[in-house]
């Protein structure tokens, strides 16, 4: 089990120290999923922790950094590679950017819909225009949209 803290001493130690850090970092938050622990109150705790023993605040670098990798546990976006490394903190917020889906995907999906639907209209083949228009119908029922 790795210490949390550490971490945190890291990231407010120097620029030098960063990618530790952030190693430090992956290396907590993935020691606390196998353990099955709430990682909000692994975070929390620890940064109580750094606050008693150095009667410093958090380091900037560090609430970032907390922010990214408690973003990608609440996504399940892995902080680590095939090989079990830590993947970078700028890949990873990355990689949350292109799973982030838009605000409101119900009328986004709604609107979609609309627009399909129009074009589908205009199919010659009455049969097939019905069973297009069915089809998309039920899938939106099915999406609750």
């Amino acid at each position: 089990m790795y210490n949390m803290v550490e971490a945190i001493m890291q990231f407010g130690a120097s620029d030098k120290l960063d990618g530790d850090a952030w190693c430090t970092l992956v290396t907590n938050v993935q020691s606390a999923r196998k353990e099955g622990r709430d990682l909000q109150d692994v975070l929390k705790n620890a940064e109580k922790e750094f606050k008693e023993k150095t009667g410093k605040a958090l380091p900037g670098k560090w609430r970032s950094a907390k922010s990214v990798a408690l973003r990608a546990y609440n996504a399940s976006v892995s902080l680590t590679d095939e090989q079990g490394l830590p993947v970078g903190k700028s890949a990873v917020e990355k990689l949350l950017k292109k799973d982030k889906a838009p605000k409101n995907i119900e009328k986004l999906f709604a609107e979609a819909l609309n627009t399909v639907e129009a074009i589908i209209v205009k199919e010659p083949n009455d049969v097939m225009r019905k069973a297009y228009v069915f089809e998309l119908r039920e899938l939106a029922d099915r999406l609750g949209v």
